[in-house]
């Protein structure tokens, strides 16, 4: 933009003189506008430069205080307790225990966990427990 005001300035300066000449174009006038387009882009420059460099205070110092709320939270839960309700009122998450499935018990827990009951339904279902049905090669005649 600069370089095309001076251009158009230059361009006037030469030609201001010639007959029927546009009096509306006037090189001075174009000449005070793009020093205040200069002064304008510098303090621009200059502020945008101190926009990014409050940026990097910002995000540093909420990077740090995200980490000391974390360090806050943990130790409210473990004063409290994780399950604790109270823990809600300053702005903590409650933890509470989730009813999922419970773990696999090894193989040797398992086998002491079966109640008599069930001891019968294994052996009853399981194939030792079962001999094999012999099957009947005469079929049904129907007459």
């Amino acid at each position: 933009m600069s370089q095309r005001i001076v251009r158009m300035a230059d361009g006037i300066s030469r030609h201001k003189g010639e007959e029927k000449f546009p009096p509306q174009l006037d090189d001075a006038a174009l000449l005070v506008k793009r020093q205040e387009l200069e002064v304008l882009r510098e303090q621009y420059e200059l502020l945008s430069k101190q926009a990014a460099q409050a940026h990097g205070v910002l995000d540093a110092l909420m990077t740090s205080l995200d980490a000391e709320l974390a360090r806050d939270d943990e130790a409210v839960r473990g004063f409290y307790g994780k399950a604790n309700g109270v823990v809600s009122e300053f702005g903590t998450m409650v933890v509470t225990p989730h009813g999922g499935r419970k773990p696999k018990a090894s193989a040797g827990a398992t086998a002491d966990a079966i109640t008599k009951a069930d001891a019968l339904i294994h052996a009853r279902n399981t194939a030792a427990a079962r001999p094999a049905k012999k099957r009947s090669t005469k079929t049904a005649s129907r007459g």
